[in-house]
């Protein structure tokens, strides 16, 4: 064959070569940015317990995280302007789409094709065209409806948006936000780079989306959202009252409808001031599609009223459509010029329908409320290390001064944004102890849910003056979602550092990588799975690991003064039972003392 013809051939080969480099590279540099993105959210857990206990005002913290997104945004919108370019985001740059829009890859986005820059994308882009409402919001390709149901549900409380959406400068494509998170406000900033889906040559936005084709606050609010929890995906389903709380720093409870005591009471006290006091999120689950309202789908309640002695709840689907088809449902006989002028309604798709409120408690089986705090309020916190298993005696000590009010919350890190499965999970309760006395006064309340691992507990309650314990409760349940690993962790000594965290300027620490990883077959019953991996989980820990199970934070809120909260964790716990490993947990709800 002649030399010129290898030649030719090898040109090819070596481009090829080149190719598959320039591909290997680049998952190699996708993976380290997600590993980085990872270990700085594990350090920021860990930091949780270096806090020192401290009360301030419910809202303090939040107006300093408005001002340090500020001067952020201003500082990088005045840097691109010197150097004559858009600002990009090195921490999530999505044109990377492997580590900013998959996690676990449990999830197909395989629709994503593209990035584009908002005035690319939008034929005339403008953040706000007219205010933010609920009808604003569309659900794009991300599964993130109870987050698009809780910012439709915030849209309806003037301010409350536009305080998450601090700042920007949109010529230079730079724009920042503030989330409540693990009890603490924090700041971020994200470029205006958005996924789309390129289908015959025409680009179509790929995430959610605002009803007005030039509005652009809604996508880019749900891609800071997406960055602090590490990708997309990470926000692919979630509990209504999460987001709500991220968004306000207020106290969510969750309600199963068909447990409610007194439902005038409810409508009484927190239905009559939704939008005001308090922020309301449904959903069905579990019951299968009805009369239009969706399975495993989140709803926003956007009003409450009385009408003819009728009761009556506004609610929105985020989908923009899809309604409920029942009495007072758009076309529904119910209807009458004089009510529809009276509740300023119209017919049409859109996603807001009226419904009683006998038939939203039988459509809707759970209920999120969310209360919101003004300046009036102040917030008591601390954060322990706490074991399950041999059980920790950590407690936190509250003191009155007077007779006061009080909003007690138990909470764990918000592990959404860890990038793995937890081995185990946690369910919270707590106990409220008088000093000196050998009983509790009162329990935090237990819902049935399908998911009784929630990320925090709460209990509102007016208290004498005096000091009380409050004694956690916590039971462990093996994931069944992940692989029961143990990674050891060594607690630190105690120090003061910044209560605002600062996620695009955390400083990289060494964090220990190394895990142990146990796979196993079985044929038991859901009950003995759970009892032989607790065993397991209690016999590993004597073996070699003895390591802290999780952190346990307390946010006290109250609107009197001479409130003081302090920790008590204890040295790790050691059993001295030898028949500890043998022996069952003891039913909680049949104690009636208080044992350590």
């Amino acid at each position: 064959m002649p030399k010129g013809n290898k030649k030719r051939n090898s040109k090819p080969k070596e481009e090829n070569q080149q190719q598959k480099a320039k591909e290997a590279n680049q998952v190699q540099t996708s993976a380290a940015k997600k590993t980085l993105r990872r270990l700085r959210n594990e350090q920021q857990i860990e930091r949780l317990t270096l806090k020192v206990p401290h009360g301030i005002s419910a809202t303090l913290n939040l107006h300093k995280a408005i001002n340090t997104t500020k001067e952020k945004v201003k500082r990088i919108a005045k840097e691109c302007r010197r150097l004559n370019i858009k600002f990009l985001d090195r921490e999530f740059d999505v044109s990377d789409f492997e580590p900013c829009l998959y996690n676990l890859h449990e999830v197909d986005y395989s629709g994503v094709n593209d990035t584009k820059r908002v005035n690319k994308l939008y034929k005339e882009p403008k953040f706000y065209a007219d205010g933010v409402s609920p009808g604003d919001v569309r659900q794009g390709i991300i599964g993130d409806c109870w987050f698009l149901s809780a910012v439709s549900t915030c849209t309806n409380i003037k301010g409350v948006i536009e305080t998450i959406c601090v700042a920007r400068d949109e010529q230079v494509g730079v724009y920042g936000f503030i989330f409540f998170k693990d009890g603490d406000w924090v700041s971020t900033v994200v470029d205006d780079q958005l996924f789309v889906s390129t289908i015959g040559g025409s680009s179509v936005i790929a995430v959610a989306q605002c009803k007005d084709p030039n509005e652009t606050w809604l996508p880019l609010l749900e891609k800071a959202y997406a960055k602090i929890h590490g990708d997309y995906e990470s926000i692919d389903g979630g509990s209504v009252s999460d987001a709500l709380e991220d968004f306000t720093g207020g106290v969510s409870t969750l309600y199963a409808t068909s447990e409610l005591l007194d439902i005038d009471r409810l409508w009484r006290e927190d239905f009559l001031n939704v939008n005001k006091t308090v922020l309301f999120g449904c959903g069905r689950a579990g019951l299968g599609d009805a009369s239009g309202i969706i399975d495993g789908h989140a709803y926003s309640v956007l009003d409450a009223t009385e009408y003819q002695g009728v009761k009556l709840v506004k609610v929105r689907n985020p989908w923009g459509n899809v309604e409920w088809s029942g009495a007072w449902s758009d076309g529904s006989e119910t209807w009458t010029p004089e009510s529809m002028a009276t509740l300023k309604h119209r017919f049409g798709d859109d996603g807001i329908f009226w419904i009683s409120y006998a038939d939203f408690l039988d459509f809707f089986n759970y209920l999120f409320k969310c209360r919101i705090f003004d300046d009036s309020w102040n917030v008591y916190s601390t954060w322990i290390n706490y074991n399950v298993e041999p059980k920790s005696d950590g407690r936190f000590n509250l003191k009155l001064s007077k007779k006061a009010k009080v909003i007690i919350v138990l909470q764990q890190p918000d592990r959404r944004y860890l990038h793995e499965p937890p081995a185990y999970l946690y369910q919270l309760a707590f106990r409220v102890v008088e000093e000196g006395s050998s009983t509790y006064l009162i329990r935090s309340p237990y819902t049935k849910t399908l998911d009784p691992c929630e990320r925090n507990i709460n209990l509102e309650i007016e208290l004498e003056a005096g000091s009380y314990e409050i004694i956690p409760r916590i039971e462990a349940f093996p994931n069944p979602y992940a692989e029961i690993s143990k990674q050891p962790n060594e607690t630190q000594p105690a120090q003061d550092l910044p209560g605002q965290v600062d996620l695009d300027q955390t400083e990289d620490e060494n964090v220990n990588p190394e895990s142990t990883t146990v796979t196993t077959e079985t044929t038991e019953s859901p009950t003995q799975i759970v009892y032989s991996a607790k065993l397991a989980m209690k016999k590993d820990k004597f073996a070699s690991k003895l390591s802290w199970d999780l952190k346990l934070g307390i946010r006290v809120y109250t609107q009197s003064d001479g409130v003081s909260v302090e920790a008590y964790e204890g040295p790790y716990p050691v059993s001295k039972d030898k028949n500890l490993l043998e022996e069952e947990d003891q039913d909680p709800e049949a104690e009636t003392t208080i044992t350590d």
